[in-house]
C-alpha cells in the first residue's frame, strides 16, 4: 500500500490503472502476455486507491474492482474513469482555454473543435498499436471550408478584455496546460502582440496517447474485466484540431 505522497512508485510514469484484487495485483505479471502490455499500465487495488486519494490526488468518488482509471490527459494529480470521453475532454479543455484567453485580453473568442483525422486502432499480439486511417484532412485544414469538417464542439465568448499575462501563465501551470501547443502559442503573443488571430493546432495528442496505452489491455481480456463499451472506445482514434478566431484589446 502507498504510504505518503513522496512514495508513489506505483504511479510514476504510469497512465492506466485497472483496479483489481490484491491477488490479481500480484499474479497478473506472471502471465507471459503481460510483458506485451504498454509500460504505462499499472494495476492497483482499491486500498491503494484510498491511499492515493488521501495523499492529495483527485479520484472518482466511488471506485470498485474492475474499474479502469486513467490519468487525466493534462490536469495534474487527477485520475478519472476510463469512460472519460473525447467530448468531455474538449469541453473541459476549451473552458480552460477560455480562462487563459480572458487573462490575455481576448475580447472575442470563437473556438471550434474539429475532427481532422479518424482512425481504427488495432493491437498486435506483441502489444504494438496499428492505426488505419478512415479519413484524414490534415494539411488541408486551412483550405477547406467549415462545412467540410465534423465540428464536435463550439464555444463563443465575449468579454471586456484587460491583460494579465502572469495570471494566464499561472493558471496554465495550475491546470497542467503550460506545454499544450495552443496555450504555448497564445502565451507567446506577449512577445508579438496582435489584434486578431486565426490559426489551427492539433490539441488531442495528450488524450489519444493515454488510450493508445489503455488499448493494450485487450491482450489480457479475461484477466482484466473489459466491457464492450471500453473495447469499442479504444478501437477508434480521433485527431482533434482547434480552429480559433480571436480578437484582443491588447497583448503584453
Amino acid at each position: 500500500m502507498l504510504e505518503n505522497k513522496t512514495n508513489y512508485e506505483v504511479l510514476e510514469g504510469k497512465a492506466v490503472f485497472p483496479i483489481v484484487s490484491t491477488e490479481k495485483r500480484i499474479n497478473y505479471q506472471w502471465n507471459e502476455i503481460s510483458k506485451n502490455l504498454d509500460k504505462r499500465i499499472q494495476p492497483i487495488t482499491k486500498d491503494e486507491c484510498d491511499s492515493i486519494r488521501s495523499s492529495g490526488y483527485s479520484l472518482p468518488e466511488v471506485v470498485n474492482e474492475d474499474m479502469i482509471l486513467i490519468r487525466h490527459p493534462y490536469r495534474p494529480n487527477t485520475l478519472v474513469d476510463s469512460n472519460y470521453d473525447m467530448q468531455s475532454y474538449i469541453e473541459e479543455k476549451f473552458g480552460d482555454y477560455a480562462v487563459i484567453l480572458n487573462y490575455l485580453g481576448a475580447t472575442e473568442q470563437v473556438l471550434k473543435a474539429k475532427i481532422t483525422k479518424r482512425q481504427t486502432r488495432t493491437i498486435e499480439a506483441n502489444g504494438k498499436i496499428k492505426s488505419k486511417a478512415k479519413f484524414s484532412l490534415k494539411g488541408a485544414f486551412k483550405r477547406l471550408t467549415t462545412d467540410r469538417f465534423e465540428v464536435c464542439y463550439s464555444l463563443i465568448i465575449n468579454s471586456k478584455g484587460g491583460v494579465n499575462y502572469e495570471g494566464a501563465k499561472k493558471y496554465a501551470q495550475e491546470v497542467g496546460l503550460e506545454n499544450d501547443p495552443f496555450v504555448k502559442m497564445v502565451l507567446g503573443l506577449q512577445e508579438k502582440p496582435v489584434k486578431s488571430l486565426r490559426a489551427d493546432k492539433v490539441i488531442s495528442k495528450d488524450y489519444t496517447d493515454i488510450f493508445d496505452a489503455a488499448a493494450t489491455l485487450q491482450l489480457m481480456d479475461g484477466v482484466f474485466k473489459l466491457d464492450g463499451d471500453f473495447c469499442k472506445k479504444v478501437s477508434s482514434k480521433e485527431e482533434i484540431s482547434i480552429c480559433q478566431d480571436l480578437k484582443f484589446s491588447k497583448i503584453g
